[in-house]
């Protein structure tokens, strides 16, 4: 029989075994065993059911709304593991960056220091790698285990909108449950605008009801749009 690593992503990065018995053939079967590495990922199907349906009477739509600018960008944001419903009937464990997915919108100008303490309350290795630094992540971004946290520091030197997201590897797949965000950084002349929204483009590549993104899909199963996850320079005006 085969074995693997139950962690998600770890099996398609190799860590997977093969038992082979010997001896007497024992013939009393033991049924009713399934294992949890074995559910099946939603289907289409589900997916389909789901986007008939409507969102249920509590639901609160993602804020589009840009942050206004902090003078203090000290910030804390901990890896936490969070059951959420991310679509009518559909729920996921999502790995995420201070309880959302994607994390919170960070702004700042052009020259300002950010100070972010990242807290590792999830379950497995992660880390944190931002675009708006001009840094190495190999050691300042490094994985922290459970338990364990970890004080970055970079300075805004480009304007532009960037992403920031867990670098731990298998990395698309912890980028694909959850663990992902944006950066703002204005340039000294930004003119004022009326209004300021920001998003985030990012796709679920579903695992089992309940479970987390399942790594051998190569297609998103349902993507969604609330939030910039790259976007260099985006300016846009409102009447």
């Amino acid at each position: 029989m085969d074995g693997w690593c139950s962690v998600a992503g770890h099996r398609q990065m190799g860590m997977t075994l093969t038992v082979q018995a010997t001896g007497v053939i024992d013939d009393r079967a033991h049924t009713g065993h399934q294992n949890d590495a074995e559910a099946v990922s939603l289907t289409s199907s589900d997916v389909s059911r789901s986007l008939g349906a409507h969102p249920d009477a509590g639901f609160v739509a993602h804020d589009p709304v840009v942050p206004a600018t902090s003078a203090d960008h000290r910030i804390t944001l901990a890896a936490t593991d969070e059951q959420r419903e991310v679509a009518p009937g559909i729920t996921q464990r999502l790995w995420t960056f201070g309880g959302t997915a994607p994390g919170p919108t960070l702004r700042g100008k052009v020259g300002d220091i950010f100070e972010i303490t990242l807290v590792n309350d999830g379950t497995i290795g992660h880390s944190i790698d931002f675009h708006a630094g001009s840094l190495s992540p190999d050691e300042p971004m490094r994985t922290i285990e459970p338990g364990e946290s970890l004080v970055y520091r970079f300075t805004a030197r480009r304007a532009g909108i960037w992403m920031y997201h867990c670098s731990t590897m298998p990395m698309s797949l912890h980028i694909a449950n959850g663990m992902f965000g944006a950066v703002i950084i204005d340039p000294p002349d930004l003119p004022p605008a009326d209004r300021e929204y920001v998003i985030v483009q990012s796709e679920l590549y579903l695992g089992p009801e309940g479970g987390e993104a399942d790594a051998t899909r190569s297609s998103p199963t349902i993507r969604i749009s609330w939030c910039s996850t790259d976007m260099r320079t985006s300016t846009t005006t409102i009447p």
